[in-house]
């Protein structure tokens, strides 16, 4: 199983046998338009809908969800991920 990481701006580092040119793992970047199986449903709706259309994902390996092994795994400063995308929200009362 793999776990989605979205992005609107990523780093597209170049590879070399597989591995980013500074010893990292590459993160395959498409559009999430075309790629709405990574997402949960809400999230695909929302982008089927029209938001967040430059919206960006790429497959991480599930042992590699937790942030900071994305982070180190990936090559990501930290400072530049999140653990959760709000597409739209709301305040009750």
């Amino acid at each position: 199983m793999l776990t989605p990481s979205l992005s609107t701006s990523a780093r597209d580092a170049p590879t070399v046998g597989g591995m980013a040119n500074d010893g990292t793992l590459p993160l395959s970047w498409t559009p999430l338009i075309d790629s709405l199986d990574l997402v949960a449903l809400p999230a695909a709706e929302a982008v089927r809908a029209g938001a967040v259309p430059s919206a960006r994902v790429a497959p991480v390996e599930d042992h590699l969800a937790d942030t900071a092994a994305f982070c180190e795994a990936y090559g990501v400063d930290e400072t530049t991920t999140a653990n959760c995308v709000i597409v739209k929200g709301r305040g009750g009362g």
